[in-house]
């Protein structure tokens, strides 16, 4: 009997110690406890309210016009044509005007860029830029494929390759080689 009274004056002694309005300050404990059953929610569930309210965005894709990029403009055979590179695919096009793209079509290719026309409305596109205006990086340089022994080719050659070499995989890099071969052959 001792043991339990002593017990319980222990168990006893800490509300005493601390008061009562110290009591509420333990209160969360009793609310919060994992191992309650019945355990109650929040008292104050206004600090969510603002997130049932917000409504959301609706998923709107990429218009084609985006993923299709001017990557150069070459002459062949007398022609301009331009080539677009598709980035979702990777696919590179070779156009001339009048051919489909995207939503529009081909109109026009200078120098240096394209006219697209897209529901009556004819922009010009840039080497660089997606067929809505917006200028896009660079894709990054092509290496030598796994086993080869070549290293992608960035000046003239003198191992003979041909625009068909998988070393040679980029536009850029073909009309490279292009360049060098007139000009050895102009002198």
């Amino acid at each position: 009997m001792k043991r339990t009274l002593s017990l319980a004056m222990l168990l006893a002694c800490p509300l005493f110690a601390f008061g009562a309005d110290r009591a509420d300050d333990f209160a969360i404990l009793s609310q919060k406890n994992i191992f309650m059953r019945d355990r109650q929610p929040p008292p104050d569930p206004s600090r969510w309210a603002s997130r049932s309210h917000e409504t959301p965005r609706p998923y709107v894709p990429d218009p084609p016009a985006k993923s299709f990029v001017l990557r150069g403009v070459v002459i062949e055979d007398n022609e301009l044509h331009a080539y677009i590179e598709n980035t979702r695919t990777g696919d590179v096009t070779r156009l001339v005007p009048g051919d489909a793209v995207a939503d529009g079509h081909c109109v026009g290719i200078a120098l240096d860029a394209i006219a697209y026309e897209q529901n009556g409305n004819v922009q010009w596109i840039d080497i660089g830029q997606n067929l809505l205006g917006s200028t896009v990086a660079a894709p990054p340089p092509t290496t030598a494929p796994a086993g080869s022994t070549t290293a992608p080719s960035t000046g003239p050659s003198s191992s003979g390759t041909t625009a068909s070499d998988p070393a040679l995989s980029s536009i850029e890099q073909r009309l490279r080689e292009r360049r060098m071969r007139t000009q050895r052959n102009s002198k």
